[in-house]
């Protein structure tokens, strides 16, 4: 009888030495008594409970008497996802040495490998893999413990993953969301190393939803409503952002992750595909204060052009957040850092930026922002960046723009001047930031350089006076009226400054009285020969003189008609501290 050969004899050995060892290890995992089925879920759901609660002793106790590790607790969650959630290592070996199934998942799909996953607990990941943990699991909206590995940002538990051949481009079942998305979303450049690293996709795009309709103007709260645009355009109102077509370089620009931006460019990604609503990269870095991921992208050769569908381009983009009231954790001024916006609009005027880009639609509304002004007052179709820059009071901005040819006598669509929005008009309580009424005035100043007048009115009749009574800034008012402002001036609801100063109700935000403007404009009207009384009627001297009627803070010039036209039912003038929806009752 011949004997094996070498090789297979090896072979023969090594395998019957794994079979001792298994069995060997079978011999030490720990025995508990067979119950009933009924009495093991009994233990099994203290068991669980007692997990949920982080009683280690009361776990051992009743898994040594024959509970079943398995037997969730009363709201479905096994014990073994109870002690993952606590990052509890002992009890999640306890569980697995008494026959816990570590791929039973609760209710939402979820298992213990999704909670070590997304918690960056990479101790319990490699125990639970080792125990058998399936990688790929997708819970009930379809995301994968690599998916949360992604958003968790532990490159280690990505790596476990993939090594045990999790799919590194499985997406959940609604916005088809893939890990490299994650990854760039949260900011975790290691693990965008690594996916990329797998050969992930780069460019795929989150799945596009419904496109939104337009809200007409004055639906719900009436915080779009019709207001300024009552002399003329049809306003089709404002469109809600749609949803999707979000790439992994979308995301990262976004969240601000720079390194994952390099490495997805260097990858191939495409720096011009954008989302839904056509926001592509460079856009979607200026839109969320991402300055730094701005200036690589424009060395990347960036169209510094290229608007969305409401006609934000870069530029105008960057001179918004350079004056926007932006809250986070920094230390910037009102948390922008506005010397680094100012380079990265020069660098887009550098590039070839068009100065003279105009806002197509209403932008949608910044999610930080308060609703606590009327959108109504402020006129965004047409908007140029230099009349943006006029809006705050920066005139650093408004030269450099003017030094690259801009034409600084663009109005918007409804005839708001850059004048008039320095004056005021368009301001909005705590979202328009601006560097004060000194740099205000010397906008003002710059806009009358080049022609345009103090006492243009817009669609609405609203000149750059009304816009300076509403918001109280006395100095530009007088600035104003020493230069030719007409106080008398009513707009088509019969509003003159004076009513303005009193308070005007603007949609979401209660009149506002200001005294000190009040008083200024009483100061001015009896210096030139003008009567004015308070909120009471409009009053003319002389012959025909005009009764009182409507409150109105009306003004008339000695022997002439007012700028109400007369005893004119005005139907808009709040008193200080009243509310009311509509227009203001006739008193």
């Amino acid at each position: 009888m011949s004997l094996p050969r070498r090789p297979a004899a090896i072979a023969i050995i090594l395998v019957l030495a794994v079979v001792v060892i298994l069995l060997a290890v079978e011999q030490m995992r720990p025995r508990a008594p067979v119950l009933p089925a009924e009495q093991a879920s009994a233990l099994g759901l203290r068991m669980a409970e007692a997990a949920r609660n982080q009683d280690t002793a009361t776990v051992r106790s009743l898994l040594e008497q024959g509970a079943d590790p398995n037997r969730p607790s009363q709201d479905g969650t096994p014990a073994a996802l109870w002690a993952t959630h606590h990052s509890d290592a002992a009890t999640l070996k306890l569980l697995i040495d008494y026959g816990a199934d570590v791929n039973r998942a609760n209710r939402y799909g979820l298992t213990a490998l999704h909670l070590a996953s997304n918690q960056g607990e990479d101790e319990l990941a490699e125990i639970l893999l080792r125990a058998g943990a399936k990688p790929g699991t997708p819970d009930e909206r379809g995301e994968t413990p690599l998916m949360m590995a992604a958003r968790g940002g532990s490159a280690a538990i990505v790596d476990m993953l993939l090594d045990a051949g999790a799919a590194v481009d499985a997406s959940d079942k609604v916005h088809n969301v893939t890990p490299l998305m994650l990854a760039g979303w949260y900011a975790h450049p290691e693990v965008t190393r690594r996916l990329l690293a797998a050969k992930a996709k780069i460019d795929a795009r989150t799945t596009l939803g419904p496109v939104p309709k337009f809200t007409p103007p004055g639906f719900g709260n009436g915080s779009h409503g019709d207001g300024i645009v009552r002399g003329g355009v049809p306003p089709q109102g404002q469109r809600a952002a749609a949803p999707g077509g979000m790439t992994a370089l979308l995301y990262a620009a976004r969240g601000g992750d720079l390194e994952s931006v390099r490495m997805l460019v260097d990858a191939g990604a495409s720096i011009e595909q954008g989302e839904a609503n056509a926001v592509r990269p460079l856009l979607m870095a200026i839109l969320n204060n991402r300055m730094d991921i701005a200036t690589f992208l424009i060395g990347k050769g960036a169209n510094v052009n290229a608007a969305d569908f409401y006609g934000r381009a870069p530029l105008w983009s960057a001179v918004e957040m350079r004056n926007v009231e932006y809250p986070s954790d920094t230390s910037g001024e009102h948390d922008v850092d506005r010397p680094a916006v100012l380079k990265v609009i020069e660098l887009l005027l550098q590039k070839g930026a068009d100065p003279n880009a105009r806002l197509k639609e209403y932008p949608p509304t910044r999610n930080f922002l308060m609703q606590g002004g009327s959108l109504s007052w402020v006129d965004f179709t047409g908007q140029t960046p230099f009349l943006r820059a006029a809006l705050s009071g920066d005139v650093t901005v408004m030269k450099l723009l003017i030094k690259y040819r801009a034409d600084p006598n663009i109005a918007t669509l409804r005839g708001t001047t850059p004048l008039m929005a320095a004056a005021g008009v368009n301001w909005v309580y705590y979202q328009t930031y601006d560097e004060g009424e000194d740099q205000l005035i010397e906008a003002i100043k710059l806009c009358m350089k080049y022609g345009q007048d103090v006492n243009a009115a817009n669609s609405m009749k609203v000149t750059a006076l009304h816009g300076a009574a509403n918001r109280g800034a006395d100095k530009i008012l007088r600035f104003l009226v020493d230069h030719g402002g007409r106080l008398e001036d009513a707009d088509d609801q019969g509003r003159t400054a004076l009513s303005w100063a009193h308070g005007v109700f603007l949609a979401t935000l209660p009149a506002v009285a200001k005294p000190s403007t009040i008083a200024l404009i009483e100061q001015l009207c009896a210096a030139r020969g003008l009567q004015c009384e308070g909120s009471k009627a409009p009053v003319k001297t002389g012959p025909g003189r005009t009764a009182g009627g409507a409150s109105s803070g009306g003004l008339v010039r000695p022997g002439g008609l007012g700028g109400l036209g007369g005893a004119k039912p005005v139907n808009a003038i709040v008193r200080p501290g009243q509310q009311q929806r509509g227009r203001a009752k006739r008193r």
